[in-house]
């Protein structure tokens, strides 16, 4: 039996948004905009250079995304491919262990039985004797009570 799939916070979040049919709220590019200062502060050579540090970080930053997306086009498949077959050794390894553990179980299994199946006449002997012991106990009981009732009729004074 298959377990129903575990999910994150992020992702059960996003199932139910998606659940409520909600729309996906756009994504916020405001940061990696290169503005200008405010126009009150166009004099303000500090302001310009606070701008223009940030221009260059956001072009710094574009860069590493393109380098990023240039490797991932040349090794990404590759690594995902290594990846699979990493899985793929792994779930083999697993199926292997747990066909192993199966047989383990079942040799487990089948010794038990043979030494229930063995114990079997002595068990039911046994089982006989507490029988005919008990049997045996009963009758005595029964003989005590009658002997008892017997001793209490001869003690008792006559009517």
């Amino acid at each position: 039996a298959t377990q129903p799939p575990r999910f994150g916070p992020m992702a059960t979040a996003e199932l139910e948004r998606l659940g409520r049919g909600e729309e996906l709220a756009p994504l916020d590019i405001a940061r990696y905009n290169c503005e200008r200062p405010e126009p009150t502060l166009d004099g303000d050579a500090q302001a310009w250079r606070k701008a223009l540090l940030n221009c260059c970080a956001q072009l710094e930053h574009q860069a590493n995304r393109v380098v990023n997306l240039e490797l991932a086009e040349s090794f990404a498949e590759v690594a995902w491919e290594r990846h699979v077959q990493d899985l793929e050794r792994l779930k083999l390894q697993l199926e292997t262990l747990a066909d192993a553990k199966e047989r383990e179980a079942q040799l487990i299994n089948l010794r038990r039985k043979a030494e229930q199946e063995r114990l079997a006449p002595d068990l039911a002997r046994l089982d006989r004797e507490r029988a005919a012991l008990l049997d045996k106990h009963l009758q005595l009981e029964r003989a005590n009570a009658e002997m008892r009732a017997a001793i209490a009729r001869l003690e008792s004074p006559p009517s």
